[in-house]
Formats: C-alpha cells, sequence, structure tokens
C-alpha cells in the first residue's frame, strides 16, 4: 500500500508518462498507464457544498473552447471544474449541490443565467476586477476616438517633466564663444598661478590648489606675459576638396564612405578616417540641431497611448503623479462632456474602494442622465442589465480575487500535460493538488 501510494503521489505531481520515468529512477518499475489507472481509480474526498462560490471560466484552448471552475471562497479551495461554459452546466451542478448563499461571477450572460436558474435565492455578485477592465476598455475607445482633442490638450508645462525630455532647447555655443570662454579661464589660472607665487607658495602647492600642473605653472610664472595659444597651421589632405565636400553635404549626402568615394575619383590620396574626421563636426552639428528641434516639440501627451490614459484615470489618487494629476486637470478643461467623463471615470473606482453603493447609484444616474462620451454610456447602460449583482459589488466583500489565482494554477497543470490528456485527468490532477 505504502508503495502505490507514492506511485499515486508521483503521477498526481507529474503525470504518467514522466511520473514513470520518475518512478523508475527511483527503482519503482512502472508505466505511465499504470500511474494513469492509479489515479482514476483513487477516489478523492468529496468537498462539502459550498456557502460562498467562486464561479470563473479558464481556457482549454484560448478563444475557442473554455471549461468552468468553481470555487469555496471560505475555505479557499476549488470545489469542481465544469468541462463547459455554459448556463447549463452551471445550472444542473448548482441543482445537485443546494445550499450556495453567495455566488461571485464575472458579467458573463451564461453565469448569470446559470446562477439565476440553478440557485435563484442566492445573491450574485459581480466580480470587482472585471469591473474595472470593462470601466477601463470603455475609456480606451472613447480615448481612441478623441485622440487628436486630447493629444493637444495634454501638451503643458509638467509635459516635459512627464516624458523625461526638456522642451527648452538647449542654448547653441560657436566654437568662437567656447574659444574665448577657456581663454578667460586659462588668464584667470594665469594671473592666480602669480598672485599665489608672490606670497611664497612653490609650484607644487600652486598646482594642487588650481587642478595645474607643476610645469604649467612654471611656465605662467617664468612668462614676461600671458602666454597666448596660436594654432599651428596645418595642411589636411582633404583641404583641396573641401568645396566639394561642403556642396555635398548640404545636398544631403552624409555618409562619410560615398563622399570619400567621390573625391577618390577627383584626386585625393589620402585615407577614409580623414574624411570622417572632417565631416564629423557637421555631423555633430546637425544632430544637435535635431535634439533642439525634438526637445521642443516631444511632450508627455503624445507618448500617452489611450491605454495608458485609461489607466490613469482609473488609478487611485494616492498612487497619481502630480504629473498625471496635471494631465488630467487640463483634459478637463475641454469641455463640458471632457470633464464631466472625466469625474465618472474618476468616481466609479473611488467608489468601489469605498464600498459605498449610495455613490455607485448617484453615478449610474449621473452617467445615464447627463452628457458624456457614448462609450461611458454604453458601459453604464449595460450595468443596468444586470444591476443587482453590479450592486453588490460596491456593497459586499467578497470578490473573485482568489478564484483567478486557481485559475492561474490550473494553466500550469494543464501545460504541464501538454493538452492531450482528457479532462477526467485535468480534474482529478488539479482538485487532489489543492
Amino acid at each position: 500500500m505504502r508503495s502505490e501510494e507514492a506511485l499515486r503521489a508521483i503521477a498526481m505531481a507529474c503525470g504518467g508518462l514522466p511520473g514513470a520515468r520518475l518512478a523508475n529512477r527511483l527503482g519503482m518499475v512502472t508505466s505511465g498507464d499504470s500511474l494513469l489507472r492509479l489515479l482514476r481509480r483513487g477516489s478523492s474526498e468529496t468537498p462539502p457544498c459550498p456557502r460562498v462560490l467562486g464561479v470563473d471560466d479558464f481556457a482549454f484552448r484560448k478563444r475557442s473552447t473554455y471549461g468552468t471552475i468553481l470555487c469555496d471562497l471560505v475555505r479557499r479551495r476549488p470545489v469542481d471544474l465544469l468541462p463547459e461554459r455554459s448556463k447549463e452546466s452551471l445550472s444542473a451542478w448548482l441543482l445537485k449541490h443546494p445550499g450556495v448563499e453567495v455566488i461571485s461571477r464575472d458579467r458573463g450572460e451564461y453565469y448569470r443565467q446559470g446562477a439565476s436558474e440553478g440557485a435563484p435565492e442566492a445573491i450574485q455578485v459581480a466580480d470587482r476586477w472585471h469591473l474595472l477592465g470593462n470601466l477601463r476598455e470603455a475609456l480606451a475607445r472613447w480615448l481612441g476616438r478623441c485622440s487628436g482633442e486630447w493629444r493637444v490638450a495634454a501638451a503643458g508645462e509638467s509635459a516635459s517633466s512627464h516624458s523625461g525630455v526638456s522642451t527648452v532647447a538647449p542654448p547653441q555655443v560657436t566654437k568662437g564663444e567656447l574659444s574665448t570662454a577657456r581663454r578667460e579661464l586659462r588668464l584667470q589660472r594665469y594671473e592666480e598661478s602669480r598672485r599665489l607665487s608672490r606670497e611664497g607658495l612653490d609650484n607644487r602647492q600652486i598646482g594642487r590648489l588650481l587642478g595645474l600642473h607643476a610645469v604649467t605653472v612654471r611656465k605662467f610664472i617664468e612668462a614676461d606675459s600671458f602666454p597666448e595659444r596660436v594654432d599651428p597651421a596645418r595642411t589636411r589632405l582633404t583641404d583641396a576638396f573641401l568645396e566639394h565636400l561642403k556642396k555635398r553635404w548640404e545636398q544631403g549626402c552624409h555618409v562619410a564612405q560615398t563622399l570619400y568615394s567621390e573625391i577618390r575619383s577627383l584626386g585625393y590620396v589620402g585615407s577614409y578616417d580623414a574624411v570622417r574626421r572632417r565631416v564629423a563636426p557637421w555631423r555633430d552639428a546637425a544632430r544637435d540641431r535635431k535634439a533642439a528641434v525634438v526637445a521642443g516639440s516631444c511632450v508627455a501627451s503624445n507618448r500617452l497611448s489611450a491605454d495608458q490614459l485609461a489607466w490613469l484615470l482609473v488609478q487611485p489618487s494616492k498612487d497619481r503623479t502630480a504629473e498625471g494629476e496635471a494631465v488630467l486637470h487640463r483634459l478637463s478643461l475641454l469641455g463640458e462632456s471632457w470633464s464631466k467623463a472625466i469625474e465618472l471615470a474618476r468616481a466609479f473606482p473611488e467608489a468601489m474602494r469605498d464600498q459605498d453603493g449610495a455613490a455607485f447609484d448617484g453615478w449610474l444616474e449621473r452617467a445615464l442622465r447627463e452628457v458624456v462620451p457614448r462609450e461611458v454610456r454604453r458601459f453604464a447602460q449595460g450595468l443596468t442589465r444586470d444591476l443587482a449583482a453590479v450592486r453588490m459589488a460596491f456593497t459586499s466583500s467578497w470578490s473573485n480575487g482568489q478564484t483567478e489565482g486557481h485559475v492561474n494554477r490550473l494553466k500550469t497543470i494543464k501545460r504541464q500535460m501538454y493538452g492531450r490528456a482528457s479532462f477526467d485527468l485535468l480534474r482529478i490532477r488539479f482538485l487532489n493538488a489543492a
């Protein structure tokens, strides 16, 4: 019996063929089929009828075939798997298991009807996560339709800080200005070196104070006047072709290899690297001009997508940054419909987090009566078709969060079986693993 229990545990954890390989390595000779027979023969303990039932779907094959998972939200354990997603299967299960008082579910029509037929006395609670997801999708459709309006309006003072790019173009410093600034710094060091020398400091001490080499300090002190720097006149092999290079660069040819090939045909005998170094300052200047243009026009609103802005609207106020608040404030200035839609979008999740049913009733009345985007109105109209369950989501503490967690674990077991095992084996492994 101990050997059989060990083999059943291996089969439960690994499945048929992988379990047989492990058992053989442990000295228990068996086959995959034998392990599967052990699983089917072993009777699992029937869980008690749940008082609070969580209902959700899972995919055998995404967008094609679905099943249903049922969880006891009080005991925090799955109680059954159903091979299909339909009102008939859920209704039949509930009729066989009377005593369910609360059913937490998504807003799918099949689960609503199945719960109503199988347990008409049970309280149905719409899942809060799905409600927020439905609202966010409606907001994303609205923002996608009106993207031309909010992308322009959201460009404001805080856009640069949100995007991480400054909207002020960097100052353009010419080569002459840079040379003048360097000369002034060198002149200050020259005068300071001579002053410190008159005070009795030696060259090394002066160098440490001013960040100069002792030899440079000695040259400053021994010089009769400030030693100006004179750039030595250099003749480059590219000088004879400079006019051609400038002309082609202005025409848009910025590939050094192409320019090198052209002047080679004109008699240039130098290297490619010399040509590349000659055009490098032109390339840097063009890059700086482009960066300045991008920095002046790149704003946070152009980087936000409709989905990201929808997430920003349903985000808790305490988690929203100052830049996000500024963007929403500017959007609210677009008009009455924008202001009301943003206010409603923010009020819905806040009422849900506060478990305020009265606030939800006021929200629903405003969404149906006032001038709001059609996507928000359709979302509100959809809530009225399942109003009792939706209202319970704003007053009840039950939700489908833990059911979603069991769905993730079910997916792991299903993938271990490579989708080739039958439903009864999946059900046995999942329920016993819990």
